[in-house]
């Protein structure tokens, strides 16, 4: 296995139940199964569902999936610390729907953000969990916390406001302080693309899931400064990112991955098309209704 197939196998977790896509559950479903048997599906990680939608999935999962067919899904514990068991009690009730992981996210508002996750933490179930970090003072301390169990980070890398977007400042100190901390982590919102780039439309400069490779690379496996991790997320050259990234070992590629997990995309085919047009995946025929 190369380097870039060790960099991208399972790093796109299926959000295409979320904003802005915000597809029904039945045909996100759809979608999904037809990703999973598909020319990529080396690409795709989890199918992420909030945990207040689980009755629609399971109702879903019983009309669509046959008795040997399953999915892995990541839980989305929209419904708080308190909505986790419930949650669990559901999924057992489908043996077709493998537990993934649980993501939980700590109130934006909160101002004590190591204690918060401190508390999040013990409500997680023994199973990989990450607790979404907002970017409010005391969220290093946060870190640190999460670094000290056995769970992982997820930053918001993007939204439907500008100031959804972190500096690359904040995500570079973010991919720092996690490999320093050894802390495991997930992105989520905005990575559609794989190079950093502003939309023509509304105007956002979004982060690029390649350039967060590539920045996650240069810490773990190279010790890089700050200043070398900004210029990293600052690239807007494919090819480029694509060289560095070409150059790891299947060693140095899995310590990559061991920190930089996963990143939740409501959308499939960008990130597809982008590494097709970079020379990374061959190309296929998208069949109609394939996003």
């Amino acid at each position: 296995m190369s380097s870039l197939s060790v960099l991208l196998e399972s790093l796109v977790d299926d959000a295409r139940v979320f904003p802005p896509t915000s597809l029904s559950i039945d045909r996100a479903l759809d979608e999904h199964l037809v990703h999973q048997g598909g020319a990529h599906a080396e690409l795709l990680g989890r199918f992420l569902t909030p945990a207040s939608r689980l009755p629609e999935l399971l109702e879903a999962v019983a009309r669509r999936l046959g008795p040997a067919e399953d999915i892995v899904i990541g839980l989305i514990a929209d419904t708080g610390p308190d909505g986790i068991d419930p949650a669990l009690a559901l999924l057992a009730e489908e043996p077709r729907l493998i537990l993934g992981m649980v993501q939980i996210a700590l109130p934006h508002d909160t101002t004590d953000p190591a204690g918060t996750a401190r508390g999040l933490i013990r409500a997680l179930p023994a199973v990989e969990g990450y607790v979404e970090v907002p970017r409010v003072p005391g969220w290093t301390q946060a870190l640190e916390v999460i670094g000290d169990s056995a769970y992982g980070a997820k930053l918001r890398t993007g939204g439907p406001r500008a100031e959804d977007f972190p500096s690359v400042a904040e995500v570079a100190e973010f991919i720092i302080d996690c490999v320093h901390l050894e802390v495991p982590f997930t992105a989520t919102a905005g990575l559609h693309h794989a190079v950093r780039h502003t939309d023509p439309t509304t105007g956002f400069t979004h982060h690029g899931f390649l350039n967060l490779l590539a920045a996650t690379s240069a810490v773990a496996v190279g010790g890089a400064d700050r200043d070398e991790v900004r210029r990293l997320l600052e690239v807007d050259d494919g090819t480029r990112l694509v060289t560095r990234l070409t150059r790891l070992d299947d060693t140095e590629a899995t310590l990559t991955r061991s920190f930089f997990v996963a990143y939740g995309s409501c959308r499939i085919a960008e990130p597809v098309a982008d590494l097709v047009a970079l020379g990374v995946l061959d190309p296929v025929e998208v069949a109609p209704g394939q996003r």
